[in-house]
């Protein structure tokens, strides 16, 4: 048999670790190879008649995952494939020794390597084991330096890795396994917002196939968990607050969990979700209940026994500005944008993206400002920007600067002048965020302070979302915008202290194999807004629930452009448009609730219809029920391409459609609805 061997960094072991499709050897660790010549005595010769190989991976503290193929030449999808085997096969160290709150101790991404991502691949025919480069890996946000496991580990006995290592292959079993696997990826989710809506999408697909409200499948998952009426009514509090008060809030009115909830009760928030879908996925897996028929049975006999009630117990206002982490005052922020290469000065929302050297530009901003205080001071505000003429000096408004105030510009002024963003902005350009809160006190720990971090550095990247979405194409995700305060792998944020013309920088956390892209990501000076509903759908300044889900649904679309692995990232935009129908949680109605809104005429919507059934059936499904890769079912580039475009065509059109009706709930939409279906002729 020929082997594909998977590096793997971050992680120390002192045993080899044996699953169903893979065995993963720790290869710096003497007695480990040993022990392989007598149970694995063709790896064992693999690894010590490499000599350069074994050198390397001793130098770079490498664990290799050996995957046995009947292939003698593969081709890239067959290196993705086995590399999802092994990313499939460290789900049992995931949810076994890591915690949401400590994501620090993350397993290395299998195939990266000092920020380059390769394999190896020995040839049984020729006996030659050989170095295959892949398409990089860039973009990835896993915190930390590593798992460091310094003793042995009974795994083989635990009932966890029996789940994991199972050679099941029935419907159940599948489906269950892919959503265990589905749930790790949410370590990798450093934004909280996106990470609990993450989860809480990944929870929606428990508890059956069948079609029902949440709140009946909300008792489903928890009946089927709770082994006394005392354990359920705990999980049933505990949900409620989830789903009526988190989940509405993010979700459906646009809010920020940082807000509403202090930090150390998101984690353990974030961790009790996992645990939750790791507790269900469990419970069935060990049932032994093989088709879904037979599951819907024993889901309804196990709720039977329970009595649901509301919570009645005052839950906790998550709505009160007092709970949050965050103060209600407005302070300045920027980071560095290592790859912007940006030729003017350019507003986004709240944010403010700088060239390099700004500096040499002192006065253009400096007159620009005087002119705009001048005009803000005397002059209606419907007034054109017309010429002033103030101690024989003429002032003019310069054109990229219609969308500023004199705020603005003072807000410019008042950083580029310190030697600190100086130093900063000689080498890169910088993004400036305005109004936005800080702690609230002066008391502060690493964990919040890498956290603000990240928050910040976010919010600046998705200022760029409409320049992504109206100018590159997935195709093009090698030239994207770096994420924002990363420097030599490591996140930093600065805060401007205005009284004392200071920054203090604000630690984030350390990405020990981020890679950016090395093209940069330009915006020429001609640069202008073709697409205004396109703008205004990501921008507006709205707060009801139909904006906050078009600029959730866009920004998401957005995250998925920085994905590497195409299985998650097509998983995801599917999750995105199964969201623009927040009721139904399978799909049911969202065909008929979705497509209206962006078809031109019937032939047209029913032609959306046979593509939108053709995705489902052929791609989603698959995915989703099935545990498949997405190189199982096509190992074409092009398609996958074609896959992403034809799902973010939906549903950034429904969000352009829909924000430009200006109904402001989803009882005010269905109205607008039901007009266009009369027009269409679909009723």
């Amino acid at each position: 048999m020929s082997y594909f061997l998977i590096p793997i960094t971050n992680l120390i072991i002192k045993q080899n670790l044996v699953f169903k499709d893979t065995i993963i050897i720790p290869i710096y660790q003497t007695k480990q190879v040993e022990e392989c010549k007598e149970i694995y005595p063709e790896i064992y010769s693999i690894i010590t008649t490499n000599q350069t190989f074994y050198n390397h991976s001793c130098e770079y503290l490498l664990n290799i995952a050996f995957v046995k193929t009947s292939i003698q030449h593969p081709c890239d999808s067959d290196f993705e494939l086995a590399i999802n085997i092994v990313n499939r096969a460290l789900d049992y160290i995931r949810f076994s020794f890591c915690r949401l709150d400590l994501r620090d101790t993350l397993p290395g991404i299998p195939g990266i390597v000092d920020n380059a991502r390769y394999s190896f691949f020995y040839n049984s025919e020729n006996d030659t084991l050989s170095k295959f480069s892949l398409s990089p890996y860039f973009y990835s946000l896993q915190p930390g330096i590593g798992l460091d496991l310094d003793y042995l580990i009974d795994y083989e006995n635990e009932d966890i890795y029996k789940i994991f290592n199972s050679s099941r292959t029935d419907e159940v079993y599948t489906e269950y396994r892919y959503i265990l696997s589905r749930a790790c990826f949410s370590f990798h989710i450093t934004d909280l917002n996106r990470c609990f809506c993450y989860l809480f999408s990944t929870v929606e697909r428990m508890g059956g196939q069948k079609y029902m409200r949440f709140q009946d499948r909300k008792k489903r998952i928890i009946s089927y968990i709770s082994n006394s009426q005392h354990q359920y009514d705990v999980l049933n509090h505990q949900f409620y607050f989830y789903s009526k008060e988190v989940r509405t809030e993010i979700i459906h009115k646009g809010k920020n969990l940082i807000d509403m909830i202090p930090l150390n009760k998101i984690n353990s928030l974030l961790q009790n979700l996992l645990l939750l879908i790791h507790d269900f996925c469990v419970a069935v897996i060990s049932s032994g209940i093989t088709t879904m028929a037979a599951l819907e049975t024993a889901l309804n006999q196990k709720t039977s026994f329970f009595e649901y009630k509301v919570p009645s117990d005052e839950i906790e206002n998550v709505t009160n500005p007092n709970l949050g982490f965050l103060d209600s005052k407005k302070h300045v922020f920027f980071a560095e944008m290592p790859n912007l290469d940006i030729e003017f000065t350019l507003k986004q929302g709240n944010i403010i993206y700088l060239p390099v050297n700004s500096l040499n530009n002192f006065y253009k901003y400096y007159w620009n400002y005087v002119y705009l205080d001048i005009i803000e001071d005397t002059l209606p505000a419907q007034a054109e920007y017309p010429i002033i003429e103030w101690n024989n000096i003429k002032l003019e408004l310069d054109e990229q600067f219609a969308t500023f105030t004199a705020y603005d510009l003072d807000i410019v002024l008042n950083t580029i002048k310190l030697p600190d963003v100086q130093e900063i902005n000689a080498r890169s350009a910088i993004a400036i965020i305005v109004d936005e809160p800080f702690f609230k006190d002066t008391t502060w720990d690493f964990k919040s302070y890498s956290t603000f971090a990240d928050i910040i550095c976010d919010k600046i990247n998705h200022g760029l979302d409409y320049i992504i979405l109206s100018t590159l194409d997935i195709s093009q995700r090698n030239s994207l915008p770096s994420l924002a305060g990363i420097k030599d792998n490591i996140r930093f944020a600065f805060m401007l202290d205005d009284t004392e013309n200071i920054v203090h920088p604000i630690p984030g956390k350390v990405f020990a194999q981020y890679c950016s892209s090395p093209n940069s990501f330009t915006i020429k000076k001609d640069f202008c807004i073709d697409d205004v509903l396109l703008f205004n759908a990501i921008f507006n300044t709205r707060n009801d629930e139909i904006a906050m889900l078009c600029k959730n649904a866009l920004k998401r679309v957005v995250d998925c452009y920085y994905i590497s692995d195409y299985t998650i990232q097509i998983t995801y935009m599917f999750d995105i448009l199964d969201m623009l129908d927040p009721n139904d949680t399978e799909g049911k109605y969202l065909k008929s609730h979705v497509l209206p809104f962006i078809a031109i005429d019937k032939t047209d919507y029913h032609q959306k219809c046979k593509t939108f059934k053709m995705l489902r059936d052929k791609y989603r499904n698959p995915l989703i029920h099935y545990g498949k890769s997405i190189y199982d079912l096509t190992t074409n580039q092009a398609e996958i391409y074609d896959i992403f475009y034809q799902l973010e065509l939906i549903i950034i059109s429904y969000c352009k459609t829909v924000i430009n009706l200006n109904a402001s709930s989803f009882t005010l939409l269905n109205i607008e609805l039901e007009k266009i279906k009369l027009i269409l002729g679909i009723n």
